[in-house]
């Protein structure tokens, strides 16, 4: 390609003249000095390429295109993009729809963003790239979204003026990154992130650029859950299912620890999961409420977790899941619900608290207990399942003498007229009347095909737990 003058115009400056957005191509685009009889043309901004009246003019709106080539920026062609007109222009006629990138005047400055799942919340970061060789100043990102979807996590480490984030000065050639934490306050399918990078050229003209929309979805899964688990079901869960995450929150006053472990409890119940274990450490400091749910769209598995910590005063919800989206969905959802019920209870407001915050615990009270629900002597099970059917060892050879003992027809509880309410050890479920009506039908149509536990290992648990009344 050739400027006005003849000259053949390497293919690398071509190339930085259209990422300037000179007018006309190449066609005033020079040697540097090498105008022929004419002053050069502006070819930068501006609505057209105009010539300069003078050169010293010319000298003061040079752009460099390397290997010697110039450009020249128009002098007026920012003047309707200054600050307060370019932010009312943007805000007044955003086009949603079209997620077109807009800028005033064309300077090489480079978004990228990606997105994360980060302890319930979107981690949002985002890094400006000034790829000219002049210095940008007064850089700020304004960000677009729906208020009604998202919030932003207010972060005192972060610069912000007039609701927009200020990244400042960026020499050429640099970078700067910013990262924002996105609290989803509902689920939505699909929603855009958009904003705005809005800086002051080497010149002092205010420019701005689109960044390209991010879409985030936030699913917040419905739980459908027919089927109790054991312990050593709920150790291979954590085990295997690879998405995992938590929130923390600090409460400043009111901390008792009995009072939270039941409003948790109570906040869980509401959704359609079983409690599977409550475990708390002798010294009381420190507690675990342990559920397991289905999703009922996909069938998947997921492992809910609630750690009181008397010590620090702090609760954990801790989630593990196959899908990483709906893991923050329900992290948002139960935790919002988790936040507003113990805020009930403290005359202050409950304190989120990040990983780079805090020192998490790495540790649960669950990896001191064995498959069989058999617990370490500083673990205490205050509500387990475990306590009602020991069905994980239901097939080893020690279990099977227990068995021979306790069996229907030696159960001193057989044939009788009992009293006492008799619970199905696997689902807890209360047997009415006062004769064995219903027992074997109960068995049959709830727990034959699905546990695999054997017929004699089931009523000798009950056996046993009419033994020790």
């Amino acid at each position: 390609m050739k400027n006005e003058l003849g000259k053949t115009v390497p293919k690398s400056v071509v190339e930085e003249a259209k990422e300037r957005g000179c007018h006309q191509g190449v066609k005033y685009v020079y040697k540097d000095g090498e105008y022929g009889n004419k002053k050069p043309a502006a070819s930068i901004g501006g609505k057209k390429a105009t010539r300069f009246g003078n050169m010293n003019s010319a000298e003061k709106h040079k752009v460099s295109l390397g290997d010697g080539w110039v450009a020249f920026e128009s002098p007026t062609g920012s003047k309707s993009s200054k600050f307060n007109n370019l932010d009312k222009s943007f805000k007044n006629n955003l086009n949603i729809n079209t997620h077109k990138t807009e800028t005033y005047t064309n300077f090489p400055i480079n978004i990228k963003r990606e997105t994360e799942f980060y302890q319930g919340y979107i981690r949002f970061k985002i890094s400006v790239s000034n790829e000219s060789q002049y210095v940008i100043s007064d850089v700020s990102l304004d960000f677009i979204y729906d208020e009604a979807l998202l919030h932003i996590v207010e972060n005192e480490k972060i610069s912000k003026k007039n609701g927009k984030f200020i990244l400042d000065t960026i020499p050429g050639g640099k970078s700067k990154t910013l990262t924002i934490l996105f609290e989803p306050l509902t689920c939505s399918k699909a929603t855009d992130i958009k904003c705005i990078v809005l800086y002051q050229n080497y010149m002092g003209n205010m420019q701005s650029t689109w960044m390209e929309p991010k879409e985030i979805r936030v699913i917040c899964p419905i739980m459908k859950t027919d089927q109790d688990i054991n312990i050593g079901r709920l150790k291979e869960f954590i085990e295997k299912l690879p998405s995992r995450d938590n929130r923390i929150y600090e409460i400043s006053d009111g901390f008792d620890i009995n009072n939270i472990t039941h409003l948790s409890h109570k906040v869980l119940q509401k959704h359609d999961i079983k409690h599977v274990s409550t475990l708390s450490s002798r010294d009381k400091r420190r507690s675990e409420i342990w559920y397991y749910g289905k999703t009922k769209v996909n069938n998947n598995d997921i492992i809910i977790k609630i750690s009181i910590f008397s010590g620090n005063n702090r609760i954990e919800l801790f989630a593990a899941t196959n899908n990483a989206d709906s893991l923050t969905g329900l992290l948002a959802e139960i935790g919002r619900e988790l936040k507003q019920t113990l805020e009930s209870i403290s005359k202050n407001k409950i304190v989120n608290v990040y990983v780079k915050d805090s020192v998490v615990q790495h540790t649960n009270l669950l990896d001191m207990c064995d498959v069989n629900g058999n617990c370490d002597v500083n673990v205490v099970i205050e509500d387990s399942i475990v306590q009602r059917s020991n069905l994980v060892s239901a097939n080893n050879s020690n279990y099977k003498e227990e068995v021979n003992e306790n069996c229907n027809p030696n159960c001193p509880c057989w044939g009788k007229n009992i009293t006492h309410p008799r619970r199905c050890p696997i689902c807890n479920h209360i047997f009415k009347g006062n004769g064995w009506d219903g027992i074997d039908a109960h068995y049959k149509a709830k727990h034959e095909k699905d546990t695999g536990v054997p017929y004699h290992v089931w009523w000798s648990q009950i056996c046993t737990d009419h033994k020790s009344r």
